[in-house]
């Protein structure tokens, strides 16, 4: 006779770590394997974990995660993301699309500055 496999879904802890440039999330998925697990950005930033694991060594009982993580395309740069799984703990590095427009802005600011200083040194090389 054969045995029904069965499934139980769950649903992990998650952490969201917020930083200026990106934030992290972590999802805690203590006594998978790095090889059980899979992390896709899908359609228009959308993250999706998924993965599965035998719960005993008859294969007849598993563990089951499917998450999404819904991402504003106005705020992150989803596929760019990265992660890591270390000690059941999957670490995501999402960057911010601001990121990159507070590196322009440093860029304006320093080419204010320097016309600033060219210019003082214009006037004060002119006045002598």
């Amino acid at each position: 006779m054969e045995s029904k496999r069965v499934t139980e879904e769950i649903e992990p802890y998650c952490k969201w770590r917020r930083r200026p440039t990106y934030d992290i999330v972590e999802v805690h998925l203590h006594g998978f394997e790095d090889r059980e697990i899979r992390v896709k950005c899908k359609n228009r930033g959308n993250l999706k974990i998924s993965g599965k694991r035998p719960m005993d060594g008859t294969f007849a009982r598993w563990k089951k995660i499917a998450k999404k993580i819904e991402l504003p395309s106005r705020v992150y740069k989803a596929q760019d993301f990265n992660h890591k799984f270390d000690g059941g703990i999957l670490v995501i590095t999402i960057p911010k699309k601001g990121h990159m427009e507070s590196a322009v802005d440093t860029i304006i600011k320093a080419c204010a500055f320097l016309c600033v200083i060219i210019i003082a040194a214009y006037v004060t090389f002119k006045c002598q």
